[in-house]
């Protein structure tokens, strides 16, 4: 997985990373950001994390969160990321061989337009907006490159 990231990180894409994970991707040469553990595993502390924050904030435009279990130095902070993720509709990599394969297919198409996309689309709806008969709210405008939270 170390270089699907590396792949992202050299397209572009900004790595968010807690501190351990910080540590490792600096050690083998990836770019990143250290975004802090939260001061303890409270649910206010876990609620007002950096990363939960960034998130929230719409900061974070894919999260990867492939820790296997029982190999977490902070499992329910893990936890409240992929929940966060959820809740806020950031799309989710759980699983090593769909990061390598969302990193080889940026990586295939670097310089290139998506299809499908164009500024004059109209915004993407939310799938329960679109149900109920709703337009979404625009979502702020994307930096060039996204940011990936891990």
């Amino acid at each position: 997985m170390t270089r699907s990231l590396f792949q992202l990180s050299a397209l572009g894409f900004k790595l968010y990373a807690t501190p351990d994970t910080s540590a490792f991707l600096s050690a083998r040469g990836i770019a990143n950001e250290a975004v802090a553990y939260p001061a303890s595993e409270s649910a206010a502390d876990l609620a007002a994390a950096p990363i939960i924050r960034l998130m929230k904030e719409g900061a974070v435009d894919l999260v990867i969160n492939a820790t296997p279990p029982g190999r977490s130095s902070q499992p329910l902070l893990n936890y409240h990321v992929r929940r966060t993720a959820v809740d806020f509709g950031v799309p989710l990599l759980t699983n090593p061989a769909l990061i390598r394969m969302f990193a080889a297919a940026m990586d295939s198409r670097k310089g290139a337009p998506i299809s499908g996309m164009s500024p004059e689309a109209p915004p993407a709806l939310n799938l329960l907006e679109f149900y109920a008969g709703a337009a979404a709210a625009p979502k702020p405008a994307a930096s060039p490159r996204s940011s990936v939270s891990l």
